[in-house]
């Protein structure tokens, strides 16, 4: 939906220009897959250990989420997202530093940079429509070939597999009430761990790993 309402306006040309390309959809950015820093900013980065920051507008503001090397990630909206790259810096200052100017010498700042105006309701109104999201979805839940090829069994629950290790039903997620010996474990229950910092990309070996990374480390030890 995205790149068809970006081209149908021409709005993707005047991001081209500037840099701003559609390189991928879903899992790009949120797992690190838009690829590497240059070589040389990578280096610097660890060489200095310094807090390398990103500006999203996602929700996975977390170290590491959207590139390895970086670990601060800061969510705003789209708008000044696109505002902070522009400037080029996270030390501007964008309620006070000009973005750019129009042809009649007018200074555009974040102030006004993505506000809702009249123009571009209309522009929203024109270009993004019902059809288009009626087309595009309305095989969504029928998957490419692949998926279609997959043979499952059918039924109302997850048919769990005893002899799997990685998958299986958790002891005190059985159907109906829990057991009294269930209950009890419950409120006796306490914490393994207290960790701090800790999120699922330390956990969880998504996207890239960095070969020197704590999940490198564990992953090469369990070989």
């Amino acid at each position: 939906m995205v790149a068809e309402y970006l081209d149908k306006s021409g709005l993707q040309k005047d991001l081209d220009k500037l840099g701003y390309n559609l390189v991928g959809f879903g899992c790009t950015t949120c797992i690190g897959n838009s690829g590497l820093l240059a070589p040389e900013i990578s280096k610097a980065i660890n060489d200095q250990d310094l807090v390398a920051a990103a500006v999203l507008s996602g929700n996975r503001n977390f170290e590491g989420r959207v590139n390895a090397d970086v670990r601060g990630e800061l969510s705003r909206l789209a708008a000044l997202v696109v505002a902070y790259a522009l400037a080029g810096s996270m030390y501007s200052d964008l309620l006070k530093q000009p973005l750019g100017s129009t042809r009649r010498a007018r200074r555009s700042s974040s102030r006004t940079f993505g506000r809702p105006t009249a123009r571009s309701a209309a522009w929203c109104a024109e270009t993004i429509t019902k059809q288009m999201f009626t087309t595009k979805y309305a095989n969504v839940f029928k998957g490419d070939a692949h998926w279609r090829g997959i043979k499952v069994k059918g039924g109302l629950t997850y048919g769990w597999d005893r002899s799997r290790p990685m998958c299986r039903t958790r002891p005190l997620r059985g159907h109906g009430t829990p057991s009294g010996a269930a209950q009890r474990h419950r409120r006796c229950a306490r914490a393994c761990l207290l960790l701090d910092s800790i999120t699922t990309d330390h956990i969880s070996p998504a996207g890239s790993i960095k070969v020197d990374s704590p999940r490198a480390n564990i992953l090469s030890s369990t070989r």
